[in-house]
């Protein structure tokens, strides 16, 4: 073949190949690394000089840590020549930030618990932290969660806590910032020189599966990689520290990251291209499948380049302190022909080996155990973390209110340390950029009422159940009131109507009893209004502040759901309820409304605090809550939403109870019964509605107990008052000389006069009202006819005859009246001649009857 070339080898035997490979043994190559210098296993223990985990001295350790600044060399293997590999992972030596990345079962997660490991043996949890962050959810690193130098640990994180992270990373830049410029110096390395003991600890933000950003952001990947490369450019001298491991860097790493990564490691992957993604040459596809942890460290473009055997900490540890290796042990004899002859061989051991007796752990999970108890024993506190876990999907009253503090109905009684009475929390705020989650407090002394909106399923009636159970916990029932109005079912009446704070549960079928209480609150308003005047103040607060007003006047709390059901049905009483939104909540009578929609015109202007869960149209949130909210990382699951601060801040709006979300009005119900067993005190006055008749014991007994400034003369009460159920005064100094009762026939005016005379009689003794009665009806039985026993009754008249004597007896009595001296000052009975049927009197009495009575009418006015 053209091109080809033909060679002949040189025969050589077996004695003189034996002499040649033994006289070029003892040759080595200048810096030349092969695998067979290393290790197959090393242990990290071993490396720091204390071969068995639990003769460790965290406490001394951490104790002289204080008195230097923070180490951070750590081992992270062996090199070639039994050389330990240290990294120094400050910005001043191979650090801040690093690369790592390894294929399944290459010792990637081996690596990054040896890394953490290492900086928590040599550091007091003061001067180091962690947070471990893992996308796809492992629990590869979740072994060193407990440690007290970790401050978060975040698990299968999506798109919208990725963003959310780097929100409350930002705002962790921004305080280191200001702490270095208030101690006047560059970096965080020169801070510790100073010996500051205000804690600054270096941060480390481990992500594992880094490269599963692709998945997560596959239309702004750039933008998030940009992120974190702003992080790692700024984080440089503040002590931040961003480790990145991945299986594949494909897609993910590109020059700015690269650029950025000072130190990178390479354990095993399967691509070329992988590894000149992370070193920029194809060595670390070459390693063996075996053993795991054959890796290349780097730092920046080959100032350093080390292979090495990463050191574990992750082995399996005996009560007799020998770790057990988790490989084969095998010892072959190579034939001359090649062939591999077994000499000894130990077999694998597992946690299911008889062998191991007793508990199995891996020193990872002592060191942590012993970190925890050092840490308890010398009193150290985790450090705050950096950002605090994602909001909860479902959050319990009961456990809110032992966040915030909040003492609760135990069962029995109620608080007695009501100092933050008028503050309820109902939800759990979370702010990434200021570093921290807090309960949402509502208070409507402070803020008015609020407003709830979301779209169906949102988890308004939730709300306004929280709502309710938050105020029902923390307050007796002499101190607040609840009118539930439920036009989205009958939710809130299930759930509420046996609590002993309920004055009133209404649906959408109520609506005269929703109307009675429209025209029952504006009454209350008015009352209010004149108690404060007399008072002296124009504010709930300080009116229940004095010294008569706390224990008589509570709050009430209308809580109105679905109020465009509410608006559609009382469209015409819609001037009264707005009279009650702007001017009730300096009296104390405050609002809580939901809405699948935002209320139009004055109702959406009155109610200052909002709160919006999920809505079908995006763009309604910023004209709800007056800001533009992060709909980047929302998460719409049932009860979240935001809070119109400034800007809207997401909330979490917790269950009324413990129990499962379908067990709610169940538990409600029980919580009621429990309440309303519990409280032994008046319970408020439901809304009242007119009946077809009422006693007049019970107008009278109602009336004295409405007058105000003392007894009146001349005063008693007749009947209920339809727009507030009041007891109805006729007051004789008055009433005028005359008092028209009409009506159609069987309609009660014979009731009407009958009760006046009653009423007044049982007030008043016949020395200040006395009686008269005309009953034209001949020959019929009067109701009237018993009136004449009293001791106030003149006379009756029914004929011709006893009316012109009835007329004589009053006639004198008007003539005597007007010969008594101006200046006695004797009170004389006031005298009322009652007339029923009147319209019959001018038919069956005689023209000089008539004429008679006219005269004394006229007389008498």
């Amino acid at each position: 073949q053209a091109g080809a070339v033909d060679i002949r080898p040189d025969n050589i035997g077996i004695e003189n190949t034996e002499k040649l490979a033994r006289g070029l043994a003892p040759i080595e190559l200048a810096d030349s690394q092969t695998a067979g210098d290393l290790p197959d296993q090393i242990r990290l223990m071993e490396l720091i000089g204390c071969p068995d985990v639990k003769r460790l001295d965290l406490k001394s350790r951490w104790l002289a840590a204080l008195s230097r600044p923070p180490n951070l060399e750590v081992p992270l293997g062996m090199r070639h020549g039994s050389r330990p590999l240290i990294a120094n992972l400050k910005q001043s030596g191979q650090g801040p930030h690093g690369l790592i990345a390894g294929t399944t079962g290459s010792g990637k997660s081996e690596l990054l618990l040896t890394l953490l490991s290492g900086l928590a043996l040599s550091n007091h949890p003061h001067q180091v932290n962690f947070v471990l962050v893992d996308y796809k959810g492992g629990t590869a690193m979740s072994v060193l969660a407990d440690l007290p130098h970790t401050v978060g640990m975040v698990t299968d994180l999506d798109g919208k806590q990725t963003r959310r992270a780097l929100v409350a990373l930002r705002s962790e830049l921004s305080r280191r910032e200001e702490i270095l410029a208030r101690h006047q110096v560059a970096d965080v390395d020169k801070y510790h020189e100073l010996g500051i003991s205000e804690p600054f600890p270096y941060l480390f933000i481990v992500i594992d599966e880094f490269a599963e950003l692709k998945e997560r952001f596959k239309n702004d990947l750039g933008e998030i990689l940009n992120e974190f490369v702003s992080i790692a450019q700024k984080g440089r001298a503040l002590g931040v520290h961003l480790i990145l491991a991945m299986q594949r860097p494909e897609g993910v790493v590109n020059e700015s990251i690269r650029a950025n990564m000072r130190f990178k490691v390479c354990l095993r992957v399967e691509r070329a291209e992988d590894s000149r993604n992370v070193l920029g040459r194809p060595d670390a596809y070459l390693l063996p499948s075996q053993p795991p942890g054959r890796a290349y460290f780097q730092v920046g473009n080959d100032e350093q380049f080390d292979l090495f055997q990463v050191a574990r900490v992750a082995g399996f540890y005996r009560e007799d302190g020998a770790v057990v290796a988790e490989d084969p042990v095998l010892i072959q004899e190579v034939a001359p022909d090649g062939r591999r002859i077994k000499l000894f061989e130990i077999e694998a051991a597992s946690p299911k080996t008889p062998e191991l007796r007793g508990r199995v752990q891996t020193e990872a999970q002592i060191l942590v155990e012993r970190a925890v108890q050092a840490a308890k024993e010398l009193g150290i506190e985790r450090l705050k973390s950096p950002w605090p876990p994602p909001l909860p999907k479902e959050l319990s009253l009961e456990k809110l209110f032992e966040l915030s503090g909040h003492q609760s109905f135990g069962g029995t009684n109620w608080p007695s340390d009501l100092s933050r009475e008028s503050k309820v929390p109902i939800g759990l705020l979370d702010e990434p950029a200021l570093q921290r989650q807090s309960p949402l407090l509502v208070d409507f002394q402070e803020d008015g009422n609020i407003l709830v909106i979301g779209s169906p399923g949102s988890g308004r009636t939730i709300t306004l159940m929280t709502l309710v159970t938050a105020y029902a916990l923390s307050h007796p029932p002499d101190l607040i009131h609840f009118h539930l109005i439920d036009f989205g079912g009958h939710q809130l009446r299930a759930a509420f109507s046996e609590m002993p704070h309920v004055a009133g549960a209404y649906v959408g079928d109520d609506v005269d009893r929703i109307r009675r209480l429209i025209t029952t609150l504006r009454s209350e308003l008015d009352a209010r209004r004149r108690l404060f005047e007399e008072a002296g103040t124009v504010d709930f607060a300080r009116y229940r502040g004095g010294e008569d007003g706390a224990e008589k006047l509570p709050a009430i709390l209308t809580a109105i759901n679905n109020f465009s059901g509410f608006q559609e049905a009382f469209n015409f009483e819609m001037e009264g309820f707005i009279q009650l939104l702007r001017e009730g909540g300096a009296y104390g009578l405050y609002f809580a409304l939901t809405s699948d929609r935002f209320p139009s015109g004055k109702v959406a202007d009155l109610i200052s605090r909002r709160i919006a869960l999920q809505l079908a149209d995006r763009m309604m949130y910023s004209v709800i809550l007056d800001g533009r909210p992060d709909l980047a990382t929302y998460d719409p699951v049932p009860g979240r939403g935001f809070y119109n601060l400034k800007p809207p801040v997401e909330v979490q709006i917790a269950l009324p109870t413990s129990e499962p979300p379908e067990r709610q009005i169940h538990a409600l119900q029980e919580l009621s019964s429990r309440m309303s067993a519990a409280w032994e005190g008046p319970r408020p006055t439901p809304v009242r509605m007119l009946g077809k008749s009422v006693s007049l014991a019970e107008v009278l007994h109602q009336g004295k107990t409405e007058i105000s400034g003392g007894t009146r003369a001349a005063v008693s009460w007749i009947a209920l008052q339809d727009k507030d159920m009041r007891a109805r005064e006729i007051d004789l100094a008055r009433i005028g000389s005359y008092f028209l009762i009409a009506g159609p026939p069987k309609s009660g005016r014979t009731t009407a006069l009958s009760t006046i005379a009653i009423a007044l009689s049982a007030e008043l003794d016949p020395a200040q009202f006395r009686f008269a009665l005309v009953t034209p009806k001949r020959g019929e039985q009067n109701r009237l006819d018993t009136l004449t026993t009293l001791p106030h009754c003149l006379g009756q008249a029914k004929t011709d005859k006893t009316l012109d004597n009835l007329l004589t007896v009053l006639e004198q009595e008007a003539e005597n009246r007007l010969d008594i001296d101006p200046e006695d000052s004797r009170p004389l009975a006031r005298l009322f001649l009652l007339l029923d049927d009147f319209h019959l009197l001018s038919t069956r009495t005689s023209p000089e009857s008539m004429a008679r009575l006219e005269e004394l009418a006229r007389r008498s006015g």
